[in-house]
């Protein structure tokens, strides 16, 4: 991947002015005037095909129905489901192949594009395919221009590094090393790409900020979550390790800092580590770290996700050696960036990587090793939304 040394000049010349409204983005949640409120709890009867688990998902509302869509991807038998909201109901619509015609690598991400198109990434195959609602291959791309370049740029999508769609254009990041948990990965470049479904060709939009991706020990800091400003005119940018939310203009290609921290004034420190720290116990324990950045066009804000670290303890113990059981904090963005709430999910069972914003609300799925009213046979979405403080 060839990142031009520009981009270095203008991260350097960008000048923001954020301090003066630092301390907003810092208030306590009692300070706040809004919360996010538990309301109903949807329970979807699913098949085998289907795995609470083991999978992904991702949302997908139809234009046409209005019906609300959540596109499952079960990475152990590899189907592809549609679980509707609107209906309480599941169908599993097909499964995809590594190889042979309708090959599409080992997929990592399924996204809807809209009604009978699904795209597929393979990013250890650099490969983006578009599927037909039988799983036959309709189109392929591959990032790859030179099979012998080793430092070719690298799609990296995950659950809490998805791609974003906005009309015929694909958004996600692409990074140099193709194993971000290696010790050399944060030295590695990061930046934000675009594929055009029309032209069949990517570009470089900007490089990530070299904080971003240098501030701590790799893990995860070199991701970011993508999604659309509410005004359509911005691809807004949360990293995990910094404290801001980056926005990058789409016709003037400025970018502008908006702080969105955590109460408490924690930050992700600086590792100072020579080696590879521990796996999992450094992964877990980290006091916070960003995920997911969402836009809720029903409510007029937006949601950026914090994890919380395990202490040290449970991580120890067998059932806690998952990332995604951490506990969750909700920060609420206006459609200024102004911060209005924040809501601490932790004494509740969730995952914590697992959700969506629909028309009622903000949905997670409620699926926790301590749960033991969990059930393989149906799959459960916690609803919440904003509310005034009362």
């Amino acid at each position: 991947m060839k990142l031009s040394i520009n981009h270095l000049l203008v991260e350097m010349s960008m000048i923001i002015s954020i301090f003066g409204i630092y301390s907003c983005s810092s208030n306590s949640e009692d300070n706040l005037k809004y919360v996010l409120e538990k309301t109903e709890m949807v329970s979807i009867p699913v098949g085998e095909q289907c795995s609470v688990e083991s999978g992904t998902m991702n949302f997908f509302k139809d234009p046409m129905t209005k019906e609300e869509i959540i596109i499952s991807h079960n990475k152990v038998n590899h189907v592809v489901s549609e679980i509707n909201l609107t209906t309480r109901k599941e169908h599993p619509l097909f499964k995809i192949s590594s190889g042979g015609p309708n090959g599409v690598g080992w997929a990592y991400h399924v996204q809807k594009l809209r009604r009978n198109k699904y795209m597929v990434l393979a990013s250890n195959s650099y490969l983006l395919s578009i599927l037909d609602s039988l799983g036959h291959r309709l189109e392929q791309y591959n990032f790859l221009d030179d099979p012998n370049d080793q430092y070719a740029g690298y799609p990296w999508v995950d659950l809490e590094t998805p791609f974003f769609t906005k009309d015929s254009v694909a958004y996600m990041r692409f990074s140099s090393s193709t194993n971000p948990y290696s010790k050399d990965s944060f030295k590695g470049e990061n930046a934000l790409y675009a594929y055009d479904f029309n032209s069949h060709t990517h570009h470089e939009l900007f490089e990530f900020p070299d904080e971003a991706c240098r501030k701590s020990f790799g893990l995860r800091t070199g991701k970011c979550s993508v999604c659309l400003s509410l005004d359509e005119k911005q691809l807004l940018v949360s990293f995990p390790s910094l404290s801001y939310i980056l926005s990058y203009d789409l016709k003037t290609h400025k970018r502008v800092k908006y702080p969105a921290a955590v109460s408490g004034g924690m930050e992700v420190e600086p590792d100072q580590h020579k080696q590879m720290p521990n796996f999992p116990e450094y992964d877990l324990t980290t006091p916070i770290l960003y995920t997911s950045l969402l836009r809720d066009p029903y409510r007029k804000v937006y949601y950026r996700i914090v994890v919380r670290g395990l202490d040290k303890e449970l991580v120890k113990r067998t059932k806690y050696k998952y990332w995604s059981y951490k506990p969750l904090t909700v920060i609420t963005l206006d459609e200024h960036f102004n911060k209005i709430a924040e809501t601490s999910l932790e004494k509740d069972h969730y995952s914590s990587i697992d959700y969506f914003v629909g028309e009622k609300g903000f949905y997670i799925k409620a699926f926790h090793p301590d749960d033991k009213t969990i059930s393989e046979d149906e799959i459960r979405f916690q609803c919440y939304t904003l509310n005034k403080r009362s």
